[in-house]
């Protein structure tokens, strides 16, 4: 995991707002037991992305791991948001 967090510090250091480098360094934050740095790089990832329902997904897991319940709602919530039910009925 070493080397995947040293390629995403690197990436975001060129381009702070990529993506996949935050979605992915918000992963290995969480698989290290790093919640607080987790929800706050899914939060960032957000910022860039906010209709994207796998993040919002992934902070309600992060949340709810924590015991914040209403706070895993929440983003839970917002990711159905972002679902267009229109193509699906």
């Amino acid at each position: 995991y070493a080397a995947a967090e040293g390629y995403y510090a690197e990436t975001l250091s060129l381009e702070p707002g990529n993506l996949s480098a935050l979605s992915g360094q918000a992963h290995l934050d969480a698989l290290h037991g790093r919640f607080s740095a987790a929800e706050e790089k899914y939060l960032e990832a957000l910022r860039v992305d906010s209709a994207s329902r796998s993040l919002w997904f992934s902070l309600s897991e992060i949340r709810r791991g924590v015991g914040n319940s209403e706070g895993a709602l929440e983003a839970f919530e917002s990711g159905l948001e972002c679902v267009d039910l229109d193509h699906i009925i």
